[in-house]
């Protein structure tokens, strides 16, 4: 009986602990911008990306349990407002810098070891994942330090809810015509004086398609839409503007 009891505790001695409680939550959030003039951008979270929307930076090391998860990118001159909406319950996370554990504990966000890093200014900065426990149903006010600027929702997925307030531009009124689709094609107009992302949502919200970098005259597919109605996005110099399309 002893040798038994001894060979147990050696099994479960060589068991990785962390490996058993690291596993990341797949679950997919939407963010629900607070101010749709913000710059802002869904990215992979990998190697190489860049942190900011208006700079080079690049991640230069991701924790690889968040390795190819999404996170929003926005600018570094001020904190995104916003908020985050799970799709679940479970847990959500949020990538910021170490020296903010007090102030977001104090929103009832845990620090974790998961570290993400970038090179900037001839340092290494790393940055740290924090949780919080949510319920379906939570939707969750993205905190604004004024110490950092960039503090980002991070998930398995992630949407941006497109505007689609009354007081949004129309893409289809006489003084901002700028695509149009044909033959299953979105082809977009010489009013696009600078490339612009495109994202096009389904009616709940999905977002199902995505281009950076289009110019005038650029053509892109929509032979993978099925039948229905959706919301495209494009991201103008002079800020973000949205209309319903529909496919038949």
């Amino acid at each position: 009986m002893k040798t038994k009891l001894f060979f147990f505790i050696i099994l479960f001695v060589g068991i990785n602990i962390d490996s058993v409680l690291s596993i990341s939550d797949q679950m997919a959030v939407q963010i629900l911008p607070g101010d749709y003039t913000q710059p802002c951008e869904v990215r992979n979270l990998q190697n190489g990306v860049l942190k900011f929307m208006n700079n080079t930076i690049p991640i230069t090391s991701v924790a690889p349990e968040f390795e190819n998860f999404k996170f929003l990118a926005m600018n570094t001159t001020a904190s995104y407002k916003g908020k985050i909406v799970p799709s679940a319950t479970g847990e959500i996370y949020i990538v910021a810098s170490g020296t903010l554990t007090e102030f977001m504990a104090s929103a009832n966000w845990v620090k974790t070891s998961y570290t993400v890093t970038y090179f900037a200014s001839n340092k290494t900065t790393t940055l740290y994942m924090y949780t919080k426990n949510v319920v379906l149903g939570d939707t969750v006010t993205i905190p604004i330090s004024t110490n950092y600027a960039g503090i980002a929702p991070v998930a398995y997925n992630m949407s941006i809810k497109p505007d689609i307030s009354t007081n949004d531009r129309s893409i289809n009124s006489d003084n901002s015509n700028y695509f149009l689709i044909k033959n299953n094609m979105l082809m977009f107009s010489e009013r696009i004086t600078h490339p612009v992302n495109v994202s096009i949502y389904n009616v709940d919200g999905r977002l199902v398609l995505q281009k950076n970098g289009i110019n005038s005259n650029d053509e892109v597919s929509t032979e993978m839409l099925e039948k229905g109605i959706y919301i495209i996005r494009l991201n103008l110099p002079s800020g973000s503007i949205s209309q319903k399309f529909l496919i038949n």
